[in-house]
């Protein structure tokens, strides 16, 4: 095959989702021509896609080697090192974008950088230019909220967020979600529940947005605030499994298995086909001490729990756990008889 062939089926497998292959050809063709322009965005983008940029920055640099006047070239590199943490570098790669023109994304992405390299004030002036650039929009005006909560400004950081309800386009569940954040960061938890209860009574809310809370309210063991926070989540209209999932975890923190065996339960009878609903529940009933209905999940469910490995090492904890609970209640009741 040339070239040209080598590319066509790329895209043929990329099409068919069977990236393997794809990349495959991509590299064959770098083979052929070391700085195939094509062939080299192709693979920083399906590595950058699976977030291998570990590998994609390879790719980036010899893309950046062969095509330095490239604006996608630039911005990749740029992102793939600020993705890295190597905020310097990124930094250094960005300014040459801004050598060919000025960037929206560009200025905010080096305020980024800027503000984890703690030099805030120069964040700050580069959000300033995003903002000079598109006033109409949204993300640098969260970013400059953003840099606040960095800075430890948390009272500018909610006024600026504050400023933005009524901004056109905004996420109302986010922004809200970003000042019980902040809050956090403040180690005022009654504030960041406030926040975040008007974040989950928004429209827009996600499902990420409860587990965020649930996060903060299991780490804080506000319990009451936990119950309802479930009970928002089941009228949410979201989804039934991660909600449960919460409460599955919920109840084995507070040590309520035979709550945390319902919940494990409800999971199986709506995804019967996942198997980590039933590793889940085998967890749960071994907490019990109930090893014999343990067992029994494993055998009736071979056909969904096809890892061999995970299946002898959970039969010998099993088996221990049996052994260990039978010798306690032996002595237990040894010491009554004793008496």
């Amino acid at each position: 095959m040339n070239v040209e062939q080598l590319l066509l089926e790329a895209d043929k497998m990329i099409e068919k989702k069977e990236y393997d292959n794809a990349m495959l050809y991509l590299k064959t063709v770098l083979e052929i021509d070391e700085s195939n322009f094509v062939a080299l965005t192709g693979i920083v983008e399906l590595y950058s896609e699976f977030e291998m940029y570990g590998e994609a920055v390879k790719y980036a640099k010899k893309r950046y080697k062969k095509y330095p006047k490239n604006k996608d070239t630039i911005f990749s590199l740029g992102y793939i090192y600020q993705t890295l943490g190597k905020f310097k570098k990124a930094i250094s790669v960005y300014k040459k974008f801004l050598e060919e023109e000025d960037n929206y994304f560009v200025y905010l992405n080096l305020g980024m950088c800027y503000s984890f390299l703690k030099y805030f004030k120069k964040a700050m002036e580069y959000v300033e230019k995003a903002i000079g650039l598109e006033p109409k929009s949204v993300e640098a005006y969260v970013q400059k909220g953003d840099i606040f909560t960095m800075m430890k400004k948390y009272d500018s950081a909610i006024l600026q967020y504050k400023n933005l309800v009524n901004f056109k386009g905004i996420k109302l569940a986010k922004l809200y979600a970003r000042m019980g954040d902040t809050m956090v960061y403040s180690n005022d938890v009654k504030k960041a529940i406030k926040y975040y209860n008007i974040a989950i009574s928004c429209e827009d809310v996600q499902d990420y947005i409860f587990e965020d809370f649930f996060e903060i309210l299991l780490q804080a063991k506000e319990y009451k605030e936990i119950e309802l926070l479930f009970l928002n989540y089941e009228n949410s209209g979201l989804s039934r499994i991660k909600m449960l999932n919460l409460k599955g975890r919920y109840y084995l923190a507070r040590k309520k298995f035979s709550e945390a065996e319902k919940i494990c339960r409800k999971m199986i009878m709506i995804e019967p086909e996942v198997p980590r609903h039933y590793y889940n529940l085998i967890f749960v009933l071994e907490k019990e001490h109930k090893y014999d209905e343990a067992f029994e999940c494993i055998k009736n469910n071979k056909n969904i729990l096809t890892n061999e490995n995970i299946l002898e090492e959970l039969k010998k904890k099993l088996n221990e756990g049996k052994r260990k609970y039978k010798k306690i209640l032996k002595n237990k009741k040894q010491e009554v008889t004793d008496e």
